[in-house]
């Protein structure tokens, strides 16, 4: 008797729910939003131009990729990955949670900050750049992810 009271007593506690808020299971920003595609706003669409992004989350860090829609040309595209310099630059993660990331990329004459807040639909992001006091807006696109090959 005692044992059938010792094993239902462990299978009420293995069963049981832990209702508390848990953070550590959480989604991050690059698990969430790896390999969307990103459009920068243009203020004039009649040029034809574009920049996209997309983050990726293995490895950590995201595609830019510009161009012209209207000569179909491509006129740059970068991949930065946290923790490799580019351009002379350290990337390295300040924040990395469900809607927001943020990273330092420093050198030795210079350091910024560049933060980027997703609307809580997933939509929309904002980036705003500490080294020139920009603030751009991204909407999400349906296109499939962009490589730089």
């Amino acid at each position: 008797m005692r044992k059938i009271l010792l094993i239902s007593a462990l299978l009420i506690f293995s069963c049981s729910s832990d209702d508390s808020s848990n953070d550590n299971n959480a989604e991050t920003f690059l698990e969430r939003y790896d390999g969307v595609v990103w459009e920068f706003v243009q203020d004039d669409d009649e040029i034809g131009d574009f920049d996209w992004i997309m983050f990726t989350n293995q490895p950590q860090g995201w595609i830019e990729k510009g161009g012209n829609y209207i000569t179909n040309e491509d006129t740059y595209c970068s991949t930065k990955e946290i923790g490799v310099p580019f351009q002379g630059f350290d990337v390295s993660i300040i924040e990395n949670s469900e809607n927001r990331f943020s990273y330092e990329a420093t050198n030795n004459a210079e350091t910024f900050i560049v933060v980027l807040e997703a609307s809580e639909d997933g939509n929309t992001f904002i980036v705003s750049n500490t080294d020139n006091d920009t603030i751009s807006t991204a909407t999400r696109t349906d296109m499939a992810q962009i490589s730089c090959n």
